[in-house]
């Protein structure tokens, strides 16, 4: 199994420690096109997510990286706390539709992780895809992915 997200070990070390590893990637990655973002990101992603990050898919994921870059790593950072702290609620409290889509091969985010929302989220609609990654999941089911929060908002 390859490495997952570096940031998410130093972030169980302490928020300064993880800030200082944060900043030069961003740089990194502000600097790269999207060209090199397949190979920069290769030790996070399975076959199949390499597989979705050409043309358009590629293009919209740098320029998603590059919006939420350009003015620090605070977002990145607090992404990073949230998957090592506690969220500061009760999975059991959660009232409102919930839609959960996991790739059974993401490395970023174990697919255990996924088993373990379902499981604790009432009412939860779970998608535990059986070979799809963290991006292919999303390059593959985008539209059902809309589809669902637009049924929603229509109840």
């Amino acid at each position: 199994m390859r490495a997952r997200d570096p940031l998410n070990n130093a972030a169980r070390a302490d928020e300064d420690m993880l800030r200082k590893r944060a900043e030069p990637e961003r740089t990194a990655m502000l600097a790269h096109g999207v060209a090199a973002l397949a190979h920069n990101m290769r030790s996070l992603l399975p076959d199949v997510d390499l597989a979705v990050l050409t043309d358009e898919f590629a293009t919209d994921l740098a320029g998603s990286f590059i919006d939420g870059l350009t003015n620090g790593v605070d977002g990145w950072v607090d992404d990073n706390l949230g998957a090592c702290r506690p969220w500061g609620f009760d999975l059991a409290d959660i009232t409102v539709p919930t839609f959960l889509w996991q790739g059974e091969l993401d490395l970023m985010v174990p697919f255990g992780h996924g088993e373990w929302l379902a499981e604790h989220i009432p009412g939860v609609t779970a998608h535990l895809e059986p070979g799809q990654g963290h991006m292919s999941i999303v390059a593959g089911h985008i539209d059902d992915m809309i589809g669902e929060l637009i049924a929603t908002l229509a109840d």
